[in-house]
């Protein structure tokens, strides 16, 4: 199978989540896939031609897909020699606008504004077509990052203005600590749902990861021990026009699924701790201890288990004793005296 090559535009929000996500989101929809280079906040990959539409339809932490044209060293000579041999034309069509980034105070030898001159000039001359900053058919990407311009035609931008619609906080039921938009889908994707199974959150509070699945179109069970918490969920659910889900009043260290086995293809959960949030009397430990041993009985062989733990709670042997294999896990600060392990592991 033949694999085009794209480039993505990652969000600075954390190091190693964005890249996590857009590997996840491509095994979720079984696009082979090859990661050839990272730079910050960018990475070229190859992989099947419509792979593109899922990331920008599911991303969190993914904000911009598109075809990679080159990637130039940024010195001043090694840019116009390449320019000079690049067949942009075959990228380019209609009218044409470019739009360039610059990472992390990245440093080129040419101005921005000489970047987009010497490739509008190009693009003008040898394949006749007129700049159009208004309404472009085509609109070139320019990064510049870690030593390197890359140049690409943008294909999709996830919708973040819908994010921040949607955030916690403006939802009809809200509770502190609810988990921001582009974090949820995280979660979601790093599940890696199936479109046969159901989405399984055990801890939904107040329905932030069950919205999202939703939105990504995957069917749905949300579990939570606080009878309020569902109705609260419900209500959250409901109003983005959502009718099938499934919410179930019960205790996630006692899933009351057995007889779904087969059904749950995967699990993303944000369980109990910290300030805002009740245990019920329970230890984190035990909490984790009795859901990881049931949740484990629950999903289909291969399915994900995404789950996240203070950074005080080191659940490895407990993964390990639940026959569990951890695929990786990654560190998210929440804020001076806690940080968030969130931990992604898989049934064999």
């Amino acid at each position: 199978m033949k694999l085009r090559r794209f480039y993505a535009i990652l969000s600075g929000e954390h190091v190693t989540l964005p890249l996590a996500e857009l590997r996840a989101i491509l095994e979720s929809e079984n696009h082979a896939y090859v990661i050839d280079h990272l730079h910050d906040n960018v990475v070229i990959y190859r992989s099947t031609n419509n792979s593109y539409k899922d990331i920008i339809s599911r991303a969190g932490m993914v904000k911009e897909v598109g075809l990679h044209v080159a990637s130039i060293t940024s010195s001043r000579e090694e840019f116009y020699s390449k320019l000079r041999e690049l067949d942009i034309c075959s990228y380019v069509e209609g009218e044409f606008a470019i739009r360039l980034r610059r990472f992390k105070g990245h440093r080129a030898s040419l101005s921005d504004r000489e970047l987009i001159d010497a490739l509008a000039s190009k693009i003008i001359s040898e394949c006749r077509l007129r700049v159009n900053l208004v309404n472009p058919k085509t609109i070139v990407r320019v990064v510049v990052t870690e030593g390197v311009v890359v140049i690409g035609v943008i294909l999709g931008q996830v919708d973040t203005k819908s994010f921040s619609k949607r955030s916690p906080a403006k939802r009809p039921f809200f509770r502190p600590g609810a988990l921001s938009v582009e974090l949820s889908r995280v979660f979601v994707n790093l599940s890696r749902p199936k479109r046969e199974y159901y989405y399984l959150d055990p801890f939904c509070g107040t329905g932030g990861f069950l919205i999202e699945a939703l939105f990504m179109g995957y069917k749905v069970i949300g579990i939570d021990l606080n009878p309020v918490m569902i109705e609260g969920a419900r209500v959250n659910i409901e109003y983005y026009g959502f009718q099938d889900y499934e919410l179930i009043h019960g205790d996630a260290t006692k899933l009351p699924l057995k007889s779904m086995y087969g059904f749950i293809g995967s699990i993303g959960t944000d369980p109990p701790y910290g300030r805002s949030t009740s245990t019920i009397g329970r230890g984190v430990e035990e909490i984790l201890v009795d859901f990881l041993n049931n949740a484990v009985e629950v999903i289909v062989n291969g399915g994900y288990i995404v789950f996240a733990t203070p950074h005080y709670v080191d659940v490895t042997d407990i993964v390990r004793s639940t026959g569990l294999y951890l695929v990786e896990k990654h560190y998210m600060r929440v804020h001076g005296s806690l940080t968030r392990i969130l931990w992604v592991t898989r049934r064999p």
